[in-house]
């Protein structure tokens, strides 16, 4: 009796033992966590051209594996090379960061988003900071004008230009490639100190006008000083939207729509006059909200309405410039 009870409790201690074994065997659940040595980086100060370049250390405290899926730069100067992919628990991995310094000057941050598998942490930004020294600044880096189309007359702006060297230095009569803009060289102090003076001219026929100013110096470090030269040029007049478009199921019951018209400068007051639109069956609205400056053109199209291919709205104006405004009229199909 003794003895059969004896090789029961075997059996059964046995089956227990290995019971064990195999939950020790299984794997267990747990979570890859990401923590850097340094998330911050200060190059402190360097010559512009200066490529800096540093590796963020990071390690995996967690418990199980780090998987880095992406190492995004958020501008295009900075640039990531060949980072570690997967990192076991304890262990580090290393992402190198390459920064040109080239064309920046001044005070400098730059960010890294970094995306991985941590549980707490499966998004966070590496910092890189410092300053950028140029032995000639440019100030401001971009000569930018904001007119308006019906302007008639030049502008002008001008460009601080700081010799930061105790070596004097000299510069050439500014080159322009663009013929909008004209551009020349005042001295406040001989080899110190300039300023660059900046013209641009009418017509103003185009969105935009850019073109290039080049500096030539003495300086063999910046033998050559671009800045560029840039005219936004807005329209006196706008409508939004140039055009109206019907929605295929508008027949199906009465369809209204709007059209803003906006003078954004000019010296005299806009005066809108015969708002219309070359069918009948469509009633027209025109209100004023800014007096002499917005108008809101308010359509109602009837129950049904079919629009025709020529369909358009149409309103003079007291604008040189705009004598009349037509926006056509379209229907979805």
């Amino acid at each position: 009796m003794n003895a059969r009870f004896s090789f029961l409790n075997l059996v059964l201690t046995g089956l227990a033992a290995a019971t064990v074994g195999a939950a020790s065997d299984q794997p267990t659940n747990g979570a890859a966590e990401i923590a850097f040595a340094t998330p911050l980086y200060d190059f402190g100060t360097v010559n512009i051209g200066t490529m800096v370049k540093h590796d963020y250390v990071f390690t995996n405290t967690g418990n199980a594996t780090l998987v880095l899926t992406d190492v995004h730069p958020y501008c295009g100067c900075t640039v990531a090379g060949n980072w570690t992919k997967e990192v076991a628990p304890g262990q580090t991995g290393v992402i190198p960061i390459q920064f040109d310094t080239t064309g920046r000057a001044g005070t400098i941050d730059k960010m890294v988003k970094v995306t991985s598998n941590s549980k707490t942490q499966p998004s966070l930004d590496l910092k890189l900071h410092g300053q950028i020294w140029r032995p000639i600044d440019i100030n401001p880096q971009y000569a930018v004008f904001n007119l308006s189309s019906d302007v008639t007359t030049n502008a002008t702006m001008t460009v601080d230009v700081t010799n930061n060297t105790d070596v004097p230095v000299t510069i050439a009569p500014p080159e322009v490639n663009i013929t909008n803009f004209t551009a020349e060289i005042q001295t406040n102090i001989p080899g110190k100190d300039y300023k660059l003076i900046v013209h641009v001219s009418p017509p103003y026929n185009y969105p935009r006008l850019q073109g290039q100013i080049t500096l030539r110096t003495s300086n063999t470090n910046m033998p050559a000083i671009p800045v560029v030269a840039m005219a936004i040029i807005q329209q006196a007049v706008t409508v939004s939207p140039p055009q109206i478009m019907i929605p295929a199921n508008a027949a199906n019951n009465f369809y209204v729509t709007t059209i803003s018209i906006m003078q954004n400068s000019g010296a005299n007051p806009l005066v809108l006059l015969e708002p219309s639109i070359n069918d009948t069956n469509v009633q027209v609205k025109l209100t004023e909200p800014q007096p002499g400056k917005q108008f809101t053109a308010e359509l109602l199209f009837p129950k049904g309405f079919v629009a025709a291919p020529d369909l358009q709205f149409t309103v003079k104006t007291s604008h040189p410039q705009f004598p009349v405004i037509t926006v056509p009229v379209k229907a979805l199909k």
